[in-house]
């Protein structure tokens, strides 16, 4: 996948580009599904009544530790303490969960029952754009990083120099680092219409207004970065090890066929389309297993003010976030990592990876190939 024209970056940009707009259109029912499992924790009923009863305030989970005194003494005595992972009235606060979706299928079924097939699309024009422009960026800052590194160890090492895997990985690293900054704002809007879309009375009309709305009410354009940090910490390690698998799964298969034959050349670029889909599907699983609780904890943060609204002054039933019961704009992420774990355990993390993994196969499997494959019709033009 490194280049050596003066055209390659404008080919790795129209290339992730289309690969993208493949990729989106198959991915994104599958990724609504995913916000819808992640953010709807439980159904409750509140009201204004002051004779209602208030819930029972489940036990945290806490740590329990037994000090004793030395062996040499017959009588041990012995103390427990008992501390919350993290005290905070948030986590007093958190009601067992009742999930809304059973799973993944379940979900998709209320979806289209409730709101139609064309909820499970709400924000596809936004996510549609975006997703091509972050694939663009994604896959040009990772050749352009490819690119300068192997110029370097060439420098230094002859023109015989190869990168290595670990080179590879740390280039995807750099990589998702460069698209957060696009990533974030993009996956903010998407995510907002996606659960708004579920609601009674859906909040924002489309796209542009839920970005008005957004900087009105959060405090200007800084408020569409919200939930960065989470982004840049699912980027930056899932795109090393989404590059790294894809690599290693391509790599696996040129060496194979070149010992049996079946090829001449000793580049990837030459590789039949199966090994791209192949080594994309496997890249896309890997990716989401790694880092499924980070982006659990974003899709959560960023949107905190559509599932956890201010005030209920009627008796409803409502659809909550874990942080329901208090005041989560200014939680940092450590905070709302530990704080979603006391409520929903380490499972808990990764409810709708069901629906991500079914989407992230087929979908970078596409997203590779479409890539290698107008990458190599570019350069076919372009030689001709």
């Amino acid at each position: 996948m490194v280049g050596s024209s003066s055209n390659d970056f404008v080919m790795d940009v129209l290339a992730g580009s289309i690969g993208g707009l493949f990729s989106e259109v198959l991915d994104y029912p599958f990724d609504t599904a995913k916000v819808l499992m992640q953010t709807s924790s439980h159904t409750s009923s509140s009201s204004s009544s002051s004779s209602s009863a208030s819930p029972t305030k489940p036990k945290p989970r806490s740590l329990t530790v037994t000090y004793a005194t030395s062996a040499h003494v017959k009588a041990f005595t012995t103390a427990t303490a008992t501390k919350p992972l993290l005290p905070s009235p948030i986590a007093a606060a958190m009601p067992v969960p009742k999930y809304k979706y059973s799973g993944t299928l379940d979900c998709v079924q209320q979806s289209i029952r409730d709101k139609g097939l064309s909820s499970l699309y709400k924000g596809f024009t936004t996510r549609l754009v975006g997703g091509m422009l972050e694939n663009g960026i994604h896959f040009v800052a990772y050749a352009t990083i490819k690119r300068e590194v192997l110029h370097q160890k060439q420098l230094g090492s002859g023109t015989n120099a190869e990168l290595s895997f670990w080179e590879l990985a740390m280039a995807g690293a750099g990589s998702g680092a460069v698209m957060s900054l696009v990533t974030t704002p993009v996956e903010l809007i998407k995510c907002r219409m996606q659960v708004a879309a579920q609601q009674a009375k859906p909040r924002y009309a489309n796209p542009i207004d839920c970005i008005v709305q957004t900087v009105q009410q959060e405090g200007g354009f800084k408020a569409l970065y919200k939930g960065h940090v989470s982004t840049m910490y699912r980027e930056v390690p899932g795109s090393f090890c989404w590059y790294l698998t894809y690599e290693v799964v391509c790599e696996g298969f040129l060496q194979y066929m070149l010992a049996k034959g079946l090829m001449q050349t000793k580049s990837r670029e030459d590789l039949p389309m199966w090994c791209h889909l192949l080594g994309g599907a496997a890249a896309g699983v890997m990716y989401w297993t790694v880092i499924f609780p980070v982006d659990t904890v974003k899709s959560i943060l960023q949107t905190q003010n559509i599932t956890n609204p201010a005030s209920t002054t009627t008796t409803t039933t409502t659809t909550t976030s874990p942080f329901a019961a208090a005041k989560t704009n200014n939680m940092s992420f450590q905070q709302a990592l530990l704080q979603i774990y006391q409520q929903r355990g380490f499972r808990g993390l990764y409810r709708g990876w069901g629906a991500t993994a079914l989407r992230a196969a087929p979908a970078d499997a596409v997203l590779f190939a479409g890539y290698e494959q107008t990458l190599r019709f570019l350069k076919g033009l372009q030689s001709s």
